[in-house]
């Protein structure tokens, strides 16, 4: 977003959210895009004001907590006072001295709680609108990043934290994907020889009986069959997968698909 976007949006959402946490919010707005501003700053949030009303005047059944979408710890300030008051009165019945105290203990407990309770919830309202916030900027530049044209680059961006998050498992076990500005001694040599290793009783050759196959750098989608020269050392090679980059097994060069297919 632009600048004058970013403080608008804190003047509107500063007061909602922790105070320590301006700095990541203001970060956040600056990595968004200004394509979601319009209907990021018409996002219905929770009033710190109105948690602390309800904890006042309602928090005796929990609709502090209610409101602020937590209803486990809304039924705990419902039941277990219940459950406290029960256990007193039993006393009172057994030991009527015992239950005296008990049930003192227990007023005085729970006035306590719910005090305490009214500033947790103000600071729980505040983390849940921040967490409501930056949430929802996560979300439009994960699927704005998704729907734009990535360059071979960015793909190879993608693919690799694809790899590091487990939602992508590679062919080859010692996959290292080659960036732009990488050199041709950062790709191991061990590519090659797991790819010969592994496709020499697979896939034989038909065309050209003394030709390799190519190591492919980035898996991508289907397999073909071709035969190329290796630009350098012209090493003939045996193109199985497409690939945005591939490494001569003799030389080890990297060159991209796209000279492959010329």
């Amino acid at each position: 977003m632009t600048p004058n976007r970013v403080q608008v949006a804190i003047e509107k959402y500063g007061k909602k959210i922790p105070a320590d946490s301006i700095t990541s919010f203001k970060r956040h707005l600056m990595d968004a895009d200004d394509s979601c501003m319009d209907e990021f700053m018409f996002l219905t949030v929770k009033s710190p004001l109105t948690t602390i009303l309800f904890s006042i005047f309602l928090g005796g059944i929990g609709v502090d907590w209610f409101y602020l979408k937590n209803t486990s710890r809304g039924l705990v300030k419902i039941f277990l006072p219940l459950i406290l008051s029960i256990i007193a009165a039993v006393l009172t019945a057994v030991a009527p001295p015992i239950g005296i105290i008990a049930n003192l203990a227990l007023r005085i407990g729970v006035l306590i709680w719910r005090i305490v309770d009214c500033f947790n919830a103000y600071k729980y309202c505040k983390s849940f609108n921040y967490d409501s916030l930056t949430g929802y900027l996560h979300l439009k530049r994960k699927k704005y990043s998704k729907s734009a044209n990535t360059s071979a680059y960015s793909y190879e961006e993608e693919r690799r934290a694809q790899v590091e998050s487990g939602e992508y498992t590679p062919l080859f076990s010692n996959y290292k994907p080659v960036y732009a500005n990488d050199t041709v001694e950062s790709t191991p040599n061990t590519v090659a020889e797991t790819v010969n290793e592994s496709s020499s009783s697979a896939q034989a050759t038909q065309e050209e009986g003394s030709s390799e196959i190519a190591s492919p750098i980035a898996i991508d989608t289907p397999d073909i069959d071709i035969i190329f020269t290796c630009p350098v050392c012209s090493q003939k090679m045996r193109i199985t997968t497409v690939a945005s980059k591939y490494c001569c097994p003799k030389c080890s060069t990297i060159f991209p698909y796209k000279n492959v297919v010329k």
